[in-house]
């Protein structure tokens, strides 16, 4: 069942058990103030190469404060240095979903006008468009409708990747929404040809690699790490790595200069490529 898998690496209880806690003390220290995605990276990055991590990009963190420093440098004993990108697959228009969702709602609550309830489900491909505005034509719909007097369970299209489906007869009515259908988009290709696609033509990717180019001859770095956070939904979701296996699947590209990718898949494994050897996962625990 397992074959063709990557191999398996070290798990991070294990990695953690042969760490030194007075370099972990530096590390959760240091990259305290950051976001979570970069402190897990450090602590990963440390637990997992052995390299010890220090920020670069802000003096409050003891950095240099230098314009585009990279994220990360991991310096050994010897004096040997690499960088490190760090990053997320986030999809942000669904990110940002609550708040146009509920402005949504509430416009839509204002401008019907009918006696029916309503209940609204946004599907796939919803995130592309600007809810709030879309209100006065689905509010002006469901008013036509209600006017109608539509049966129970009627369920109708009352807007692109927005369907409507009555509820009855309630006092007050209501229309709300039941659903903004945070499942993924589902791969269309064999998942290592997606990923190489997604970091060859991704713009946040492309300003992370940018700076790993640059930073690189600045820092005179021997290797050139990206550690992203995978996203579980949006339009980035069918990304998420949830087994070795996905690893078995399409053609690997990595895009230059990386020497290193690590992809956190949040749901129990860290994946890590190397130019060298290729891909190996580690148990997270």
């Amino acid at each position: 069942m397992q074959e063709g898998w990557c191999p398996e690496g070290a798990t991070s209880t294990e990695a953690l058990a042969a760490a030194d806690l007075a370099v972990l003390g530096r590390i959760k220290a240091q990259f305290k103030p950051d976001p979570a995605d970069e402190r897990t990276a450090a602590i990963h990055l440390h637990l997992f190469t052995g390299l010890e991590p220090s920020s670069e990009d802000h003096q409050y963190r003891g950095g240099r404060n230098r314009d585009g420093a990279v994220d990360i440098v991991l310096s050994a004993a010897s004096g040997a240095r690499e960088i490190v990108e760090v990053s997320q697959s986030l999809d942000h228009a669904y990110e940002n979903s609550a708040h146009a969702t509920k402005a949504f709602e509430e416009r839509l609550q204002r401008e019907y006008s009918g006696d029916l309830s309503w209940m609204i489900d946004l599907e796939r491909g919803w995130e592309k468009q600007r809810l709030r505005d879309l209100a006065p034509q689905v509010a002006k719909a469901l008013n036509a409708a209600s006017a109608a007097h539509v049966s129970n369970d009627t369920t109708l299209t009352v807007g692109e990747y927005i369907q409507a489906t009555v509820l009855g007869l309630t006092e007050p009515p209501i229309v709300y929404i039941s659903s903004r259908n945070a499942g993924a988009d589902n791969l269309r290709e064999p998942y290592l040809d997606a990923l190489s696609e997604y970091l060859a033509s991704n713009k946040t990717i492309a300003g992370k690699l940018s700076k790993l180019t640059r930073e690189r001859d600045v820092l005179a770095a021997d290797r050139c790490h990206l550690y992203l956070g995978m996203a579980s939904s949006g339009s980035l979701g069918g990304l998420l790595p949830t087994s070795p296996s996905y690893f078995t699947w399409g053609t690997f590209v990595a895009p230059s200069p990386l020497t290193d990718l690590w992809l956190h898949s949040g749901v129990g494994q860290l994946y890590h490529w190397t130019i060298e050897g290729g891909w190996v996962f580690h148990h997270i625990k």
